[in-house]
């Protein structure tokens, strides 16, 4: 007698949501772009806005990797009042999709942004990021700053919040993050310049 599952979709429209993502990521991993943003445009129509969410990642990918990553931002635009997850999960799609460096960061630093007051969400953000700017082949230093934010953020947490599931504080973690995220971006630019 969970409350939030009599909130969620109906099981039949579980069942179709699922049905509808097993068929996209075959017409992703076919490159059928085109073909997936059809029906991903039924899927919204056909599916209650609460199965709307998983699927709002593969929309995003499918616009980018189909060249129509102009479209995002009005894609951005119809979320905007959505939760911090979704916008992020959004913006996450947007940066591990893009098909250039300055279209990652930006992407990451957005995710981040959105998820302001989600500490246990950002830290994970802060290390993927760190993880891409390593692999990327930004300096050492820009990595290892993102990641020691994430460590900065848990470490802020005491096992009360954690066991309670709050978002952390409000206090130091995120100026650690915000602080590191900024430096990080502001050296990369001038060293990479």
């Amino acid at each position: 007698d969970d409350p939030d599952e009599a909130s969620g979709p109906p099981p039949v429209a579980v069942v179709q949501q699922q049905m509808y993502i097993a068929v996209l990521t075959v017409l992703g991993d076919q490159g059928a772009y085109a073909e997936g943003l059809r029906l991903l445009d039924e899927a919204f129509a056909v599916l209650p806005e609460e199965s709307h969410e998983a699927l709002w990642e593969l929309r995003v990918t499918f616009l980018v990797r189909g060249g129509r990553g102009r479209l995002v931002s009005g894609e951005m635009a119809r979320i905007k009042d959505a939760p911090a997850d979704l916008r992020a999960t959004v913006w996450l799609a947007i940066a591990r999709a893009a098909e250039t460096r300055a279209e990652t960061l930006t992407a990451f630093r957005r995710a981040l942004t959105a998820l302001d007051g989600e500490v246990l969400a950002k830290a994970s953000v802060l290390v993927e990021f760190g993880e891409w700017l390593f692999s990327a082949g930004f300096l050492a230093r820009d990595a290892e700053d993102q990641i020691l934010a994430a460590v900065d953020l848990l470490s802020d947490l005491d096992d009360e919040s954690v066991a309670a599931g709050a978002d952390g504080d409000g206090g130091g973690g995120d100026e650690a993050a915000s602080g590191a995220d900024g430096r990080s971006v502001a050296r990369s630019r001038a060293d990479n310049q």
